[in-house]
């Protein structure tokens, strides 16, 4: 009997009577996915109180003592129940108490060890026979070679943005199936299915309606399909759109739901619609409303696993800044795709005029999104992403659920869990206010032969060298006599154990690790021509790099009014201040090095500095002239002067001086850590060159420049020249001031 791989999709379970059944969507390595059922597991949480003496339901079952601790290595006790709504029912009586509030679909993966690619014996899998969790155990196999089907999709609304309330019909649902590519529209307003297909089916039609620089390839005619809802009464044909999305989405059954703001706007008005029409239908008809005027509960459909490229978009693609509009379907599709949506008036003047523009106005906002989705491969991104966490796609979006998850399985593995969040907030009383990373103002200007020097993992390298964790931070008021083991002192007077290595700066040092063995395979598959194999790694390496990022702003939740109510499991604001200070002791560190470390500039090249006149040469200055917590850009001071007295500079030149400074500068972090934090040496921080430019334009706003680079290419960041929306006038004349 073997064992197969399989993806975990998705987790969820039922309950009945005083049994239940937890249910693994799984996808196989051959495309296809199934449920998968498994019996036999035991819900539990943990808690500091002992359950010794208490009063509890029958379905309580104690243990006296558990191997299970907190990450400080308290002792707990471990409460067992029989299905996971118990618990819910139970863990007041047993407070303080940990991972208590953790869902089931992800509390399970925690105590069963279940990583995102699992093995589960043919047989069982074949026969969709129920399992235990016996029969299941982690994989070697890689997530990127699971891929998982989508059915995009697409709501019109009568002009409505208000999703709360819901006011306005839906008037048509478009889905596309990644599968099939089969596109389906159906509407309230009636279309000719023939001319809709015509539409879309003409390269020439489409190019006269949508603005585009690049070609834009048609739909096939027998991949569209028109449904018409042409009841007399508007709310039968709304009840009856609502039915069909339903159903198809049950039908097609595939593995996530998606489209562009769906989880901003799409899933909640439709969640929203349908429960304010079900309420006014029971009105209007006593509680009888007729079973065309009925409207279905979508809450099942829309909790299936969802993926919204509007966040994914925003989320991964460099450089795209929040005020040029890179969330808009328009600008991404025009930036990825060269061409952009079918242009629109109001939805209730299409309604009446235009009923085929608007049906092919809701088809073509699906294919602009599946298409740039592919293009940029977003979807196995994140799929690597998530199973890299050991979660699903559906906590995509959110780094804070991610890292828990991540932490949730390590931490099994070394017989701890982590708090639930009503003991979270109430040790959170009093924490003091996180003070962000540095951000030096640009200046405005044109400079020339500037290079950019990048901290590499700045705040990564500032746990791991402080060994600044939940689990290694100490009260001095304990050791009133002297700390007997060897200890990290913040800059802000807290202190950290170093006698044993904390838990998050373990697996930062453990990704930092293994992202440069990634890199290495990376390039090397690169060089032998396997570019698919190099692209699994990229993902592999990018998805790295961002957890470990993670790992601060975790730490720094709860301060703001959009963490305050779900701060980060094992929060400690006093540890992202003194993460956030080294770093911009760091980088003051690296100005004013930078600042007083001149370079020698000849016909020959540029060297180090030694004291001494020669007179065929001259000593260049430097200046830091922008900043924040992972880079800098520096200038020469006296430019004009060396290259009036020796020569132009070249691209060597700059990159010569560039890995001169960065040499500098990484011989003096040990000295660095020893000053600020009273460790004897540096281990990871670490700054590079990053970026040469010839002429560099910047002004004074953060994140807002144009540079053209030696080999003449020329870009810019922060500015609009693509966004379909920007008249032409306005990219001609920022082309122009760039050129």
């Amino acid at each position: 009997m073997s064992d197969e791989p399989v993806l975990i999709v998705s987790v969820d379970h039922t309950e009945y009577d005083n049994n239940f059944t937890t249910h693994l969507r799984v996808k196989r390595l051959d495309g296809s996915s199934q449920i998968v059922d498994v019996k036999g597991c035991q819900p539990r949480f943990w808690t500091e109180k002992d359950p010794s003496d208490l009063d509890l339901p029958p379905f309580v079952t104690r243990n006296v003592k558990s191997k299970i601790t907190t990450i400080t290595g308290d002792p707990l006790y471990e409460i067992r129940v029989q299905k996971p709504s118990d618990i819910r029912s139970v863990r007041d009586f047993l407070y303080p108490h940990y991972c208590a509030d953790v869902g089931w679909p992800t509390l399970v993966r925690w105590i069963y060890g279940w990583t995102a690619v699992i093995e589960i014996p043919s047989d069982l899998l074949d026969r969709r026979s129920k399992i235990t969790p016996s029969n299941i155990s982690p994989s070697e196999v890689e997530p990127s070679q699971f891929d998982l089907s989508v059915v995009w999709f697409d709501i019109e609304t009568e002009d409505s943005l208000d999703m709360e309330n819901a006011p306005e019909r839906i008037v048509s649902i478009a889905i596309m199936d990644s599968v099939t590519g089969i596109h389906e529209v159906a509407t309230t307003v009636p279309a000719s299915e023939r001319q809709v297909q015509r539409m879309l089916g003409s390269q020439k039609v489409l190019e006269d309606l949508v603005e585009h620089d690049q070609p834009i390839p048609p739909i096939p005619a027998n991949k569209v399909k028109v449904i018409s809802l042409d009841h007399a009464d508007p709310d039968t044909n709304e009840a009856a759109l609502l039915w069909w999305f339903k159903r198809r989405i049950e039908d097609l059954d595939r593995d996530l739901i998606g489209g562009q703001n769906v989880k901003g706007y799409d899933n909640p008005y439709l969640k929203n619609r349908s429960i304010r029409m079900r309420r006014e239908m029971d009105i209007r008809y006593n509680g009888s409303p007729p079973v065309f005027h009925k409207f279905p509960d979508l809450r099942s459909v829309l909790r299936r696993p969802v993926f919204d490229s509007k966040i994914a978009y925003s989320e991964q693609v460099r450089g795209a800044a929040a005020t040029t509009g890179s969330g808009s379907l328009a600008w991404m599709a025009s930036t990825v795709l060269g061409y952009g949506k079918v242009p629109r008036t109001r939805i209730t003047d299409l309604m009446v005029k235009d009923p085929v523009l608007l049906a092919a106005y809701n088809i073509w906002d699906n294919v602009c999104v599946a298409r740039c989705m592919e293009e940029l491969k977003l979807i196995p991104f994140y799929v690597v992403r998530t199973a890299f966490h050991n979660s699903t796609i559906h906590k995509s979006h959110t780094n804070m659920m991610l890292i828990e998850d991540a932490l949730g399985h390590e931490l099994m593995k070394r017989k701890m869990v982590m708090p639930s969040i009503t003991l979270v907030q109430e040790r959170m009383s009093g924490t003091i206010e996180v003070e962000g990373g540095a951000v030096m103002h640009n200046p405005v200007g044109v400079f020339l032969d500037l290079m950019g020097l990048d901290n590499s993992m700045e705040y990564p390298a500032q746990m791991i060298n402080g060994n600044l964790s939940p689990d290694t931070i100490v009260d001095p008021a304990d050791y009133p006599d002297g700390f007997p083991f060897k200890i990290t002192t913040a800059p802000s007077g807290r202190v950290y154990r170093r006698d044993r290595e904390g838990i998050i700066p373990m697996i930062l040092k453990e990704l930092a690790n293994s992202r440069k063995e990634t890199q290495q395979e990376m390039r090397e598959a690169t060089d032998r021509g396997d570019h698919d194999l190099a692209e699994d790694l990229n993902r592999k390496q990018r998805v790295q790099k961002e957890s470990m990022n993670s790992y601060y702003g975790v730490m720094a939740s709860g301060t703001t009014e959009k963490t305050r109510k779900r701060p980060f499991r094992l929060v400690n604001t006093g540890i992202a201040s003194d993460i956030t200070e080294g770093a911009r002791l760091h980088n003051q560190w690296n100005k004013d090095m930078i600042e007083r470390t001149p370079l020698w500039f000849s016909k020959i090249g540029i060297e180090p500095f030694v004291d001494q006149e020669e007179s065929d040469g001259i000593r260049l200055d430097f200046h830091v002239i922008g900043q924040d917590t992972d880079s800098c850009k520096v200038t020469i001071t006296n430019h004009k002067q060396a290259v009036d007295q020796i020569r132009p500079f070249t691209e060597d030149d700059i990159r010569t001086a560039g890995n001169l400074l960065c040499f500098t500068l990484n011989g003096s972090y040990d000295e660095f850590c020893q000053k600020i934090y009273g460790i004897p040496k540096n281990e990871y921080l670490y700054v590079k060159p990053d970026a040469f430019y010839e002429r560099f334009f910047s002004w004074g706003v953060k994140k807002r420049y144009a540079y053209r680079e030696y080999n003449g290419k020329k870009s810019f960041r922060g500015v609009e020249i693509r966004r379909s929306s920007a008249p032409q006038i306005v990219k001609s004349a920022q082309m122009r001031v760039f050129d």
